[in-house]
């Protein structure tokens, strides 16, 4: 009784296995098909399972009873015959990619061998699972055609482009990047980090800034640099930089076009020249007298070094207009202003327009001694254009007045609290006041403050 009761359980389980593998083999995506195998090199088709059917077209009633030589053709019979064979022969799982061809087009699959021996361990079946790879492989394909495309685009493009690691160096350029950075010696781009790019004294800026943007513009982030291109030196550049990653949301790298802003920083230095230039003189405007000036006061006040300043008027200059004309007027302030530029010889001497046919002149580290020479020198110049003005109550040429202004040494080191530029400026117009006062055509100087 146990012996039947023990082949019953032994019946049952198999009939559970039995059920379990033909609802597997019915429902699977993956394409199986059973194969006897007989005197290790004859494979005889038992069948296939539903998937196998619609991925291929072949009917399982079809190929059952039949070998590959019979429904495929003879070089692609052999060819999975040799496959079954290795399985035969190795005794264990195979797996390889195939190209087979079903209702006139070619199939491509990854396939698996599970041999299935007897009891004396010889193989008697095969079960083949095959898995449809064709649109994978289309995918691959096509993804290898897009960025081969990529690549010849961009290699077209003349903005350079690169793009990194995450530790910032250089794995891969297009052609103008590699036009551009690349030596004499044609040494490796390749490997290179990008910050070797940047010119030191900027280093340090555009390190901070690329920290900042990344953080803040996680994106997409543009860092200016001033890039140190070997055949043209250092070249101020944009570098639009877009990260990338990898499967996981893991960074990648940066992928970076550097857009050349040298023009636009001549046009800014243009716009910023416009904004403190006098454009009839060629000096420096108010706004520019009063941007540089300080800038030297400051260094002047620090280093208690002599400053003078000299306040300049043409005389009767409304006379002359009203006799000569303005466009004559204006040739006067040109040819005046270029006598007053050329005694600004030095980095710290700063000559302005200061309004209508007033000008001043700022001379660093200039005593009253060395100003009243200058002063003296410009008004000689002047007279010596001899500009006719026949209605000048003066004399009948143009001339100028001018009031100086110093402070020294001794004046810094004396003050009670800082003294202003603004203060000397205004002692100055008053001693070109007293100037005009006396009779025009001269010079009135102070050294007090």
């Amino acid at each position: 009784m146990r012996s039947n009761s023990t082949r019953d359980q032994l019946q049952k389980e198999l009939e559970e296995c039995r059920y379990s593998f033909e609802t597997v083999y019915n429902t699977i995506d993956t394409a199986i098909f059973m194969i006897r195998v007989e005197n290790e090199s004859r494979f005889i088709f038992e069948g296939l399972n539903p998937a196998h059917e619609r991925l291929t077209g072949l009917r399982s009633d079809f190929v059952k009873g039949k070998t590959a030589h019979e429904f495929v053709p003879e070089d692609i019979a052999n060819q999975v015959e040799r496959n079954y064979m290795n399985c035969v022969l190795a005794g264990k799982t195979i797996e390889y990619e195939e190209s087979i061809p079903f209702d006139g087009k070619m199939t491509d699959w990854i396939t698996k061998l599970i041999p299935i021996k007897d009891a004396e361990g010889k193989v008697i079946r095969i079960i083949g699972a095959s898995t449809y790879i064709t649109p994978l492989r289309q995918a691959i394909q096509q993804a290898k055609e897009d960025r081969d495309f990529v690549f010849q685009l961009i290699n077209t493009l003349s903005t350079p482009i690169f793009y990194t690691d995450c530790n910032l160096n250089i794995v891969g350029y297009n052609h103008s990047f590699y036009k551009l950075f690349a030596d004499e010696t044609n040494a490796a781009v390749i490997g290179r980090n990008v910050f070797d790019l940047i010119d030191p004294n900027n280093l340090e800026v555009v390190k901070e800034q690329f920290a900042l943007q990344k953080t803040t513009h996680p994106d997409s982030f543009v860092v200016e640099a001033d890039m140190l291109v070997p055949s043209r030196g250092i070249i101020p550049m944009a570098m639009q930089c877009a990260p990338y990653e990898k499967e996981g949301h893991q960074c990648a790298g940066i992928v970076v076009v550097l857009i050349d802003i040298s023009e636009k920083e001549l046009r800014l230095r243009e716009l910023s020249e416009l904004a403190i230039k006098d454009a009839l003189s060629g000096l420096y405007n108010r706004r520019g007298f009063n941007e540089f000036a300080h800038r030297d006061w400051a260094d002047a006040m620090r280093n208690c070094n002599s400053v003078s300043i000299l306040m300049i008027d043409i005389d009767h200059f409304k006379i002359f207009n009203d006799t000569y004309g303005h466009p004559a007027g204006d040739e006067v302030l040109i040819k005046v202003a270029q006598v007053i530029n050329s005694s600004a010889r030095r980095p710290h001497d700063i000559a302005a327009r200061y309004g209508g046919e007033e000008f001043i002149l700022f001379l660093g580290s200039t005593k009253a001694s060395g100003a009243l020479t200058v002063a003296q020198r410009i008004q000689e110049a002047v007279k010596n254009l001899e500009i006719p003005n026949r209605n000048s109550p003066v004399l009948p040429i143009v001339t100028v007045s001018i009031g100086v202004a110093s402070i020294e040494e001794l004046n810094w080191r004396c003050a009670d609290e800082p003294y202003e530029l603004e203060v000397l400026i205004k002692k100055a117009d008053q001693l070109l006041y007293k100037a005009k006062e006396a009779g025009r055509n001269r010079i009135m100087c102070d050294i007090q403050p």
